[in-house]
């Protein structure tokens, strides 16, 4: 039944009710149990107390056959029955005047028993105390006077007994007069407890009402902080609290996913945006690359062909033409180059590699052209050096940047390969690839790795170049999330990679120069 209750919020509203009336109501009527006896005895003795004193205080002052209007209004403003008697012989006296309905009848009589009882004619006999105080005889039941009986006279004659008893009205318009003169005090205990009571109860009831509002107005605002809800009811109010609550946690999860879908769209749309800019900037450059060599061998070509001037000697021009194609052909394959690593579906392929195979393989193709220049190549490799990584993507890389250090390096100077860990503990490797006898602008050190950039702003084929072996560069390792970082340094310019290394990589360090590493 217990477990009932605590699942049904009717069955508690209609017993937590029924408990407040039953309380309240036994509250009400404890307090006129344990009060109203004692207000009403004070009131009824505090009566009859008054009746005699104004009999007393009154009926010296009258004659006999004067004082029955005095008795008849005395009896009737106090209600009362008199009985009026000679003190010793106990015999009537008659009072001219005085009605019968306020005098004792002889069934309504009250007599001294010798057992100190007083015998009602009407029902049965009481137990009753007599007291004599100030000349009066106080019949009591408990603390409640029954009866007074006062010895006076009249201002003509006298002395006579004359005994009071309330009527059975008396008594009730005095318990009304009571109740009366308590009932503001008995109705301000009612209505304190009242507002108490459905201040109490209107919280129970309303306040997880008025949480889940309060949840709910944070739910339309998305404040998930205040739209929690954490209660241990087991009631209706209790499931649908809890309802609410993973409502909000579902609602909130829900829109945090989109959120992080939107966001990673957002950055997918950016991320298009920009690599459609740099795909219109890259064919834009591109086309103009290819305009200038292709203007040259149209001119050589023309020339040739009307034999102008110098160009009769075909020969020479016919040299220069293949010159001019074979660097067209260049430019073209760096650009198909480019083209196939901004594919979509181009992924490196990550594994293990030799890296001092890899920048041994990548040197050969350049050895005659450094010393041409008269440069040395220095290689500072372990005999064997262990890495994670794309072996043709590394390898175009590692060509680009020798080619990039050969071609702007003036004559007689040096490119320097190193390769060492960062740490024993590290799983990261340092391979730095520097031209001496160039220092580049630091301004201009964060645009080197764009299309078709260059630092002197040159286009002729001496010193220009395609422009496109840094971007190279910066594809490739890219595709295998390998970081870079170009600087210059004390001899020269210098662009540094940071790899994943293998653990198990194995050999010490060997130096070498041109041709011999």
């Amino acid at each position: 039944m217990i477990k009932r209750i605590q699942e049904s919020f009717s069955l508690k509203i209609f017993f937590i009710t029924a408990a407040l009336l039953v309380f309240s109501n036994l509250l009400v009527l404890m307090g006129l149990y344990a009060f109203m006896p004692q207000i009403y005895t004070l009131s009824y003795n505090d009566h009859v107390n008054t009746c005699v004193e104004e009999l007393e205080e009154t009926l010296p002052k009258i004659r006999r056959e004067e004082s029955g209007k005095f008795f008849n209004d005395l009896c009737e403003k106090y209600q009362m029955r008199m009985d009026i008697s000679a003190p010793y012989t106990k015999e009537k006296v008659e009072i001219p005047g005085l009605q019968s309905q306020y005098l004792c009848q002889d069934q309504q009589k009250y007599s001294l028993q010798a057992t100190g009882a007083v015998a009602d004619g009407r029902t049965s006999v009481r137990q009753y105390s007599y007291s004599i105080e100030n000349n009066r005889s106080i019949g009591m039941e408990g603390e409640k006077i029954e009866s007074c009986m006062v010895t006076l006279s009249f201002s003509d004659q006298g002395p006579y007994e004359f005994t009071l008893i309330p009527t059975e009205a008396n008594r009730v318009n005095i318990f009304l007069s009571d109740l009366e003169r308590i009932l503001p005090y008995l109705l301000s205990i009612i209505f304190l407890l009242a507002f108490g009571a459905s201040a109490v109860y209107t919280r129970y009831i309303t306040g997880p009402v008025l949480g889940i509002s309060r949840a709910a107005k944070a739910m339309s605002r998305m404040d998930w902080t205040n739209s929690r809800l954490f209660f241990k009811r087991k009631d209706e109010i209790g499931s649908l609290a809890r309802s609410i609550d993973s409502t909000s946690k579902a609602l909130e999860q829900a829109l945090s996913e989109r959120d992080d879908a939107n966001k990673k769209l957002q950055a997918e749309l950016e991320k298009q945006k920009k690599l459609d800019q740099e795909q219109q900037e890259f064919f834009a450059a591109a086309s103009h690359e290819l305009k200038t060599p292709v203007t040259v061998l149209k001119g050589q070509l023309t020339g040739m062909l009307y034999q102008v001037g110098a160009y009769q000697d075909r020969e020479l021009y016919l040299k220069k033409s293949l010159r001019t194609v074979e660097e067209m052909e260049h430019r073209i394959l760096k650009i198909l180059e480019v083209s196939r690593m901004e594919r979509p579906d181009m992924k490196a392929e990550i594994r293990e590699i030799d890296l001092t195979r890899i920048i041994r393989e990548s040197c050969t193709p350049y050895e005659d052209l450094i010393e041409d220049k008269g440069m040395t190549l220095r290689v500072s490799l372990p005999e064997s050096f262990k890495i994670l990584g794309d072996p043709k993507l590394l390898k175009s890389a590692l060509e680009n940047l020798l080619e990039n250090a050969v071609k702007y390096s003036p004559p007689g100077e040096e490119i320097r390969i190193s390769a060492q860990k960062e740490s024993e503990e590290s799983k990261l490797c340092r391979l730095a690839v520097e031209n001496t006898g160039v220092w580049i602008p630091e301004e201009k050190i964060p645009r080197l790795f764009q299309a078709f950039y260059r630092v002197d702003g040159s286009r002729n084929k001496e010193t220009g170049g395609s422009g496109l072996g840094l971007y190279l560069v910066k594809k490739a390792l890219e595709l295998q999330e390998i970081p870079y970082k170009a600087e210059n340094t004390e001899g020269g310019f210098c662009i540094c990679l940071r790899l994943k290394r293998d653990s198990s990589e194995t050999g010490g360090i060997s130096e070498c120069t041109n041709g011999s590493y």
